[in-house]
């Protein structure tokens, strides 16, 4: 049986055939998962389903793929984790890679499913921001047995913005279905992003405060400067007012006897 790559390259030839990818993100990195349930029917043996389903797909976009030898793991080239689960009548598949956050945008699931799409973080405005055009998806045209395709993004990052079809607490999903357009828009907080033009000090170097006086400080301060600056007047007014304070005591005594 001939395979075909649906949604990340992943392959079927099953009828009404659905995906789920599961994206987590973070500064650091974006890790995927994409999970399918496929079950044999009338017309597909089970063998023939887990046959359906490569076990080595490459991981970004800029990777050839061989007709000839499709299962051939070559080396020096990242492939998908593959796990399967036996279902009885079928199989769930598990296909899954941590991208560093940088290389997402090279993707093999958004080069192929989408004509245009960003992934980047916004340093100043300390954002990450997700976004692809409003289209149909591609494998839709690709893959007809493709129905629909869900993709989960999950972050613990504040929301800033999102235009997902639904929301579970730090859960957004978008359902893409044939002839549908749509788009995904995501942007969160990043906590983790530079802080730039924030005006800090350089390394080694202290903040400088501002020197802030009380009333009291102000007014010794401006009786130190003037005791500084006339001398001679202090000591007159001194020995005038001791003078003053002599005579005024002389003078009680002598009222009182």
């Amino acid at each position: 049986m001939k395979k075909i790559f649906m949604f990340l390259v992943l392959m079927v030839l099953l009828t009404g055939c659905s995906a789920n990818v599961n994206i987590s993100i973070t500064s650091n990195n974006i890790s995927e998962e994409i999970i399918i349930n496929a079950y044999s029917d009338s017309d597909t043996t089970k063998d023939q389903v887990f046959k359906s389903f490569r076990s080595y797909i490459p991981v970004f976009a800029n990777v050839p793929l061989s007709d000839t030898e499709p299962d051939t793991k070559k080396d020096g080239v990242e492939y998908y984790a593959r796990r399967t689960e036996d279902l009885g009548s079928g199989y769930k598949f598990k296909y899954s890679y941590r991208y560093k956050f940088d290389d997402y945008k090279n993707s093999r699931s958004l080069k192929f499913g989408f004509n245009s799409s960003n992934v980047q973080k916004n340093p100043v405005d300390k954002q990450i921001v997700i976004s692809t055009e409003k289209a149909v998806l591609n494998y839709f045209e690709q893959y007809p047995t493709l129905e629909t395709v869900t993709v989960n993004i999950e972050s613990s990052y504040k929301m800033i913005n999102n235009n997902a079809d639904f929301v579970n607490r730090n859960t957004y999903s978008w359902v893409f279905r044939k002839g549908v357009k749509k788009s995904i828009y995501l942007v969160l907080e990043d906590p983790n992003a530079e802080q730039v033009g924030t005006g800090e000090t350089g390394e080694g170097e202290e903040e400088e405060k501002p020197i802030i006086h009380t009333l009291e400080e102000e007014e010794e301060s401006e009786f130190i400067k003037f005791v500084n600056e006339h001398p001679i007047l202090v000591a007159f007014i001194a020995i005038l007012a001791f003078f003053i304070i002599v005579l005024i005591l002389l003078k009680i005594n002598k009222i009182k006897y």
